[in-house]
């Protein structure tokens, strides 16, 4: 028996070829009000299941459908081909949508045997060729799944194996509906944003960015609480680093009603760095009654896990980029890839645009202006430090400029 775990709310998408017996797999792992099949929409459009001049329509109706039901907060399966990047990629995009976590179950089996199966069915005369192009888009493709979104991936690839399969439906990081309290409550009971954005100003009062910088780096790096650092030209020194001030998170504390202490989940990518600033984070941060419970987590999984919002406190380090707005779009704009908090503010989108624009540095510093204030007062990242990169060479060497990025470029470089 092989167990196929897949998160109780998500997006199950059954990849395989004609033939391949999704929609029997279908029938016997889900409820048949969960399976949207591509056949069944084919047929409300065309009145025949086989039409395939009804796909585009048919789709359209499938992806209506599927959105309904992950809107309210539906496991939903879809049994489609799915053989292309292309089909699948709407669909990623609805899981993402409706922050829900896209599966793949793929039937991976013999194109003989899947071509046998469609010849015992009259209503299926597609020739092997097209049971063969679909294979040969599977196989491509089959490996890039995780790259495409997918949280979690199922192949299987013999009749034995399909028939073996049992599925698990496991509980969400979030779904915490068998504690039964009692409990203490940040912000009402639908998690709203602006109570734990609250929660992340708090915790800034209750962090001493001078002091993690001595103890973790030596004092080689230099505190901050921007998307650059104090000494890039657009950093906006209206909004300097603040101090610490427990006295402060505590009476914010209280003003929002909250009982401390109160743990807080707290996801770090393994290693030696993140980890000791965590530990240095969890240290001050229990000063105020925030104990964040430090969840040491490999670092592709962490970002799968951020990427799915399955983490109440996530440490992420950034390389940087020379242009800040490499440091600030893809982070702050809604639904941009690096937007792990979820954070959506259209003013934020229109200013992130708008700085896009203009070529001069005051025009866009002052756009950037607005934009900081915006990001200090919602706190979707709470910035703590920026690293200084040491580079060792020769005396010999000579043209090196060292770039805000880090990274080296030798070009102009010459040694004497």
């Amino acid at each position: 028996m092989t167990e196929l775990s897949i998160p109780e709310l998500s997006l199950v998408l059954l990849v395989g070829v004609t033939g391949s017996g999704k929609s029997t797999f279908a029938r016997a792992h889900f409820k048949p009000t969960e399976v949207i099949s591509s056949d069944f929409c084919r047929g409300l459009v065309a009145d025949d299941q086989n039409d395939q001049s009804a796909t585009p329509a048919a789709f359209e109706v499938l992806r209506f459908i599927v959105g309904k039901r992950l809107e309210a907060g539906r496991l939903t399966v879809v049994d489609a081909t799915n053989v292309q990047p292309e089909a699948r990629r709407d669909l990623v995009l609805l899981a993402r949508e409706y922050d829900v976590l896209p599966v793949a179950i793929v039937l991976d089996l013999p194109e003989r045997l899947c071509a046998e199966r469609n010849a015992q069915r009259p209503d299926r005369d597609f020739g092997p060729h097209v049971i063969r192009r679909q294979r040969q888009q599977l196989r491509r493709h089959l490996k890039g799944l995780p790259r495409e979104g997918f949280r979690t991936v199922h192949v299987l690839s013999t009749p034995d194996e399909v028939q073996a399969a049992t599925i698990t439906r496991a509980k969400l990081f979030n779904d915490l509906r068998h504690e039964t309290g009692p409990f203490d409550v940040i912000g009402d009971v639908h998690g709203c944003r602006a109570e734990l954005e609250q929660l992340l100003d708090k915790l800034g009062y209750a962090i001493d960015r001078d002091a993690l910088n001595q103890v973790v780096f030596n004092g080689e790096f230099v505190p901050g609480n921007q998307w650059v650092s104090p000494e890039n030209p657009y950093y906006q020194s209206a909004f300097a680093v603040g101090k610490r001030d427990i006295a402060k998170a505590k009476a914010l504390l209280k003003e929002a009603g909250v009982t401390a202490p109160f743990d807080v989940d707290f996801m770090v990518p393994r290693g030696a760095e993140p980890q000791a600033v965590a530990e240095v984070i969890q240290a001050m941060a229990a000063e105020a009654g925030i104990m964040m419970k430090i969840r040491v987590t490999e670092f592709a999984t962490s970002l799968k896990a951020a990427e799915a919002g399955e983490y109440q406190a996530y440490l992420l380090a950034w390389s940087g980029r020379s242009d800040p707005d490499g440091n600030a779009y893809s982070f702050h704009k809604c639904k941009a890839p690096l937007n792990y908090s979820g954070f959506c503010n259209p003013d934020v989108d229109k200013l992130l645009d708008e700085s896009r624009i203009p070529s001069d540095q005051a025009q866009r510093k002052s756009i950037y202006e607005k934009l900081t204030k915006i990001i200090l007062e919602e706190h979707p990242i709470l910035y703590l430090y920026h690293p200084r990169v040491l580079i060792a060479h020769t005396t010999r060497l000579e043209g090196y400029r060292q770039m805000p990025d880090g990274l080296v470029r030798v070009t102009g470089l010459t040694l004497k």
